[in-house]
């Protein structure tokens, strides 16, 4: 096994002082979905300490000691959302941490429905999904912006207790 195999992290709550490192990270997030910034769409993230607050809404960061911030991820108003790894960072279960947590802490105050949107091209984050109990809903985004993308739903009633 090699040393990138044992990368170690904490996942926790994000804080005000995270911004600087989470503007990065959701600049890259930005890039790797090919989207330029726009106000409207992004309005949860220029407050995110407000906006994923409270009940059932949570915004997590993953933490190495050494490098910083290398992923976030959130969940507002039964959607997962903000979900993204580091490049160099990504293969080493993150995401799939991200996720569990994100369902794991909807779930401790909601029984309603909680959903992703994942953009068409994206296989990984589908495949991470489904193998964290998502099926997809067949349908879609009304959002112009989201074209190619897909929403992805847990049956409320039943919560993957891991991911397969």
């Amino acid at each position: 096994m090699n040393a990138e195999a044992t990368f170690e992290y904490a996942i926790r709550s994000a804080t005000l002082s995270d911004a600087p490192a989470l503007g990065l990270l959701f600049a890259a997030h930005l890039q790797a979905l090919g989207v330029t910034p726009e106000a409207r769409l992004d309005a949860d993230m220029a407050d995110y300490m407000a906006v994923y607050h409270g009940g059932a809404n949570g915004f997590l960061v993953a933490e190495n000691d050494t490098v910083g911030v290398v992923a976030m991820g959130g969940v507002a108003d039964g959607a997962i959302r903000r979900l993204h790894v580091a490049g160099k960072w990504r293969g080493h279960g993150i995401a799939r941490a991200l996720v569990m947590r994100l369902i794991a802490l909807h779930y401790s105050v909601s029984y309603q429905p909680l959903t992703a949107l994942v953009a068409g091209w994206n296989v990984a984050a589908r495949r991470l999904f489904l193998s964290c109990g998502f099926q997809p809903t067949d349908q879609f985004p009304q959002d112009p912006n989201t074209r190619g993308c897909e929403i992805l739903s847990i049956d409320e009633s039943c919560p993957p207790l891991r991911c397969v």
